[in-house]
């Protein structure tokens, strides 16, 4: 989780939306965006698997 977000130290975060029921993508300057699932089954966003309860980089930024 840590080695997650040490890139994002100091990023303004952009947007935060919600995709789907439960399933929420937040966006930083840099262009990440990371999806968490709050539901008790997996989602997909852009073609990428979200575990139920869990969560998944959507998007690499620029730093990564």
């Amino acid at each position: 989780f840590r080695e997650l977000f040490q890139d994002l130290q100091g990023c303004i975060i952009l947007k935060h939306e919600r995709v789907e029921e439960r399933v929420f993508v937040t966006t930083y300057e840099n262009g990440t965006a990371i999806a968490v699932n709050y539901n008790d089954y997996d989602a997909e966003i852009n073609g990428i698997q979200v575990p139920q309860r869990g969560y998944a980089v959507v998007e690499r930024g620029s730093n990564q």
